[in-house]
């Protein structure tokens, strides 16, 4: 009776293996075998590592889809700015040059206009991000504007800028970016006008703080 309890212990623990089995697999191996694989898999295989990417909804690993998660999240400075949002409109320019806007501070411009008066009128707005010269276009005749949109599509990048450096085209132009315009510490807006008798020109612009 004994050496059947022995034998049958003996099948139990060689069913179970040991704590260094390798090799399980669906079909065949010890207990611990099967564990150890599953356990290998998950952490190469399916939970992956801290710099995974290229996961979707149906491929990559437990890491690369978090990483995914976060980096497509929008930036929590984009929301804070929409709580400060401002649209700004000048007209009746009285001066050749006017500056319209002087911020200190951080935050997003997701619309800049420009819009001429009188049939020979002209009208400039030059844009300085961080104390540095962005950009600057101009605009001529009665009721010729120019605009920029940001952030039409995207609204978490920034985006480079230096195809709309000092525009020479003085039509009217609408041009939309896909991603909004980030100032870290000053936004500064110069206007240049010039213009016979009374006519009118604006500029417009729209912009959140972040703080």
């Amino acid at each position: 009776m004994l050496d059947i309890l022995i034998m049958f212990v003996n099948k139990i623990k060689k069913l179970i293996g040991t704590t260094a089995d390798t090799g399980g697999t669906s079909t065949a191996g010890t207990m611990m075998a099967k564990l150890n694989n599953l356990i290998s898999n998950n952490a190469s295989t399916n939970i992956g590592s801290t710099t995974d990417g290229g996961a979707s909804t149906i491929t990559g690993t437990v890491m690369g889809k978090l990483n995914n998660l976060i980096s497509s999240s929008v930036d929590t400075n984009i929301i804070k700015a929409g709580t400060n949002y401002q649209s700004l409109l000048f007209q009746n320019f009285t001066t050749a040059q006017k500056e319209i806007l002087n911020i200190n501070g951080a935050g997003f411009v997701d619309y800049l206009e420009i819009s001429a008066g009188g049939a020979s009128d002209t009208i400039k707005m030059t844009v300085y991000v961080d104390d540095v010269l962005l950009m600057s276009f101009n605009t001529i005749g009665y009721g010729v504007s120019k605009t920029i949109n940001f952030g039409v599509t995207d609204a978490h990048k920034l985006i480079d800028l230096s195809q709309f450096v000092n525009l020479s085209d003085t039509g009217a132009i609408t041009i939309s970016t896909a991603n909004l315009l980030e100032f870290k510490t000053n936004l500064r807006i110069v206007i240049n006008v010039s213009k016979t008798g009374s006519s009118v020109q604006s500029a417009r612009v729209k912009y959140g703080l972040v703080g």
